[in-house]
């Protein structure tokens, strides 16, 4: 499987909130950074291991749930 590590950038959101949020909010399961150690705080990880067709549709709602920080 291939992952991304991507830094979160939401000032108060912590890796562990935003991956509950994704989860229960946006239904997209993802890793919290703070689980690679201290340095990864601040970021998430996704896995791209999924098809194609649920990769957009994760990253859909990904990007419509973020719109309210926008």
């Amino acid at each position: 499987a291939y992952y991304v590590f991507p830094r979160i950038g939401l000032p108060g959101l912590s890796s562990v909130d935003l991956s509950l949020k994704l989860l229960y909010e946006a239904k997209v399961i993802t890793v919290p950074g703070s689980g690679f150690g201290p340095t990864g705080e601040g970021h998430i990880r996704l896995s791209f291991g999924a098809t194609e067709k649920e990769l957009e549709k994760a990253f859909d709602r990904i990007e419509e749930w973020g719109i309210q920080y926008r």
